[in-house]
C-alpha cells in the first residue's frame, strides 16, 4: 500500500518537507519526495478509494456522498485521517481484504485541467502563473504560493499536491501497484458502471445502487470565463482558441508536449 501511512506526522511534512520546498525556491527541481495520496474508505462496503487529484474525484464523490442516512442506505466514503495513528492502523489491517480502486486521466488533458484549476486560487490583482511556465514545470504554482502567499487563496502544499504525478497514488514505495482496479476518466461513466458490477458481485457486503448521479453526465462549458482566465499566458491569449486544450501542445506551445510528457513520464509508462 502507499508508503506514508502510519507515519503520524502532519500532512504537509509528509508530502512536501521544508527541505524539499527550500530546494524548489533555491532554483532546483527535485523529484516528488514521496508516495502520498488522499484515501477514502467504507467499512460497510469493505472499500478503499485512492483519490488522485484532478481525476474525476468530485464526480465520484457525488455518488459516494450519501452520508448521515440510515445505515441501510449509507454509501458514504470517509476521508482517512492519516495523522491519526488508530485510523492508520485500521487501514493497514484492512487494506489486504478491502477492494481498493482509483481513477486515472490522460496526462495532457490532466495538465490543462490542473493549470485551469490552480489558476482559480490566484487572488484578484495578482498575476497568474502562465501556461508556458506551468507546462515547463507543473510545480511552478506551488513555488509561486510559497514565495508570494499573499497572492494565493490556498496553500503552496495544496498546489503541489494537485500538480503531483498520478503514479504517487497508484503505486507503492517499491514500485508495485497500490490498487485492485483502475478506471479511466476518459470513459468515466462506463468504467464506473463496470466497477459497480465488480463490487456488487462480492459476497458478504451490501449491494450498491446502480443508478448514477446526474454529475456523471454533466459537462462543463468548454469555454467558460474561468477557463479563459485559467489559460492565460505571457503576452496574452494571442490568436489561439484558448479553450482548445490540444492547441496548448502545438504551434508555439510545442515544447509543452515534451516538457509535460517528461514531467509525467512515470504516469505515461504506467497508464499508456
Amino acid at each position: 500500500m502507499l508508503s506514508l501511512l502510519g507515519q503520524g506526522r502532519p500532512r504537509q511534512e509528509l508530502c512536501f518537507p521544508k527541505a524539499w520546498r527550500r530546494r524548489r525556491l533555491g532554483g532546483e527541481a527535485p523529484p516528488p519526495p514521496s508516495k502520498w495520496c488522499s484515501i477514502m474508505y467504507s467499512d460497510r462496503y469493505r472499500l478503499i478509494y485512492v483519490k488522485c487529484a484532478k481525476t474525476a474525484g468530485t464526480t465520484l464523490l457525488s455518488y459516494f456522498s450519501a452520508c448521515g442516512f440510515p445505515a441501510s442506505k449509507d454509501r458514504c466514503l470517509r476521508m482517512a485521517a492519516l495523522s491519526n495513528a488508530t485510523a492508520v492502523r485500521h487501514l493497514l489491517d484492512v487494506w489486504p481484504d478491502y477492494f481498493v480502486f482509483g481513477f486515472s486521466r490522460n496526462v495532457l488533458l490532466r495538465a490543462v485541467s490542473q493549470h485551469r484549476y490552480l489558476s482559480t486560487f490566484t487572488k484578484p490583482g495578482c498575476p497568474l502563473v502562465p501556461w508556458e511556465r506551468f507546462c515547463r514545470d507543473p510545480y511552478a504554482p506551488g513555488d509561486y504560493c510559497e514565495a508570494t502567499p499573499r497572492c494565493c487563496a490556498a496553500t503552496a502544499e495544496h498546489h503541489y499536491l494537485h500538480a503531483s504525478p498520478q503514479a504517487n497514488c497508484i503505486t507503492t514505495a517499491d514500485g508495485g501497484t497500490a490498487l485492485d482496479w483502475l478506471g479511466r476518466m476518459e470513459r468515466l461513466e462506463d468504467d464506473f458502471r463496470r466497477l459497480l458490477a465488480i463490487l456488487n458481485n462480492r459476497s458478504g457486503v451490501p449491494r450498491l445502487p446502480t443508478e448514477l448521479t446526474p454529475r456523471f453526465k454533466a459537462r462543463a462549458s468548454a469555454c467558460s470565463p474561468r477557463c479563459r482566465r485559467g489559460l492565460a499566458w505571457e503576452g496574452g491569449p494571442g490568436a489561439e482558441d484558448t479553450c482548445d486544450r490540444m492547441a496548448l501542445f502545438s504551434g508555439r506551445h510545442t515544447q509543452c508536449y515534451d516538457s509535460i510528457t517528461q514531467f509525467f513520464a512515470e504516469d505515461i509508462q504506467l497508464l499508456h
